[in-house]
């Protein structure tokens, strides 16, 4: 129970004529509608990266300029826990990296020889 000074207190404001005001608070700036452009979006914008990963501030900027609505980095990461997505990557891919040179090396090495080697050198 409000004590009668709390109420004296706020008394003088008119609560009311808050009710049906427009306000620019959201707990969801991004229309569900929206929400699998955004996954696409988002994917795409990782594989044009070619390794590493896509930043929280680059996904607020695509937000930003494609869908156009603002989040804080904070809006960014709750978004995407809401849509499921996770920030996991893979390593970046260095530009000098040769993929026909991974194999056959891969060919190359001896049954077991990395299982043998000292734990926490090779993953």
């Amino acid at each position: 129970m409000l004590s009668q000074h709390i109420i004296d207190q706020l008394q003088p404001y008119d609560f009311d004529r808050l009710a049906g005001m427009p306000h620019d608070w959201s707990t969801q700036r991004l229309a569900k509608e929206h929400e699998e452009a955004f996954r696409l979006a988002a994917r795409q914008l990782q594989r044009e990266r070619g390794g590493g990963r896509v930043r929280g501030e680059d996904i607020r900027q695509l937000l930003a300029r494609q869908f156009g609505v603002a989040y804080s980095l904070n809006g960014v990461y709750d978004l995407m826990k809401r849509l499921g997505m996770v920030w996991i990557s893979a390593r970046a891919l260095s530009p000098y990296a040769d993929p026909m040179a991974q194999a056959e090396f891969k060919k190359k090495l001896r049954p077991g020889s990395r299982s043998n080697a000292a734990p926490g050198h090779c993953a």
